[in-house]
């Protein structure tokens, strides 16, 4: 399911690339799947095109810190909502 739906969303973001929503999308996707890295090259790309859009930066502050305390991941990527739409549990 995670490779479909990362074919999915990265050609809505091909067809829809102002859409704010679908680089949040994708960080939560990688995030969950523990790949930091793409996760952290999207919203880079996102912060360029939207750079007063907080959450881009909230969420990469989030994948940086999982980088150094893989703890955080742990905290963070259990809830239920995303990271970006709830607290952490």
């Amino acid at each position: 399911k995670y490779i479909l739906a990362e074919e999915i969303l990265l050609e809505l973001k091909k067809l829809f690339s102002k859409q704010k929503i679908l680089y949040l999308n994708l960080s939560d996707l990688y995030f969950k799947n523990k790949d930091l890295e793409k996760g952290i090259l999207t919203l880079k790309e996102g912060i360029q095109i939207f750079p007063k859009f907080i959450p881009l930066k909230f969420n990469l502050a989030i994948f940086i810190l999982s980088l150094r305390e893989p703890i955080l991941e742990k905290k963070v990527g259990n809830s239920n909502d995303g990271f970006l739409k709830g607290s952490p549990k």
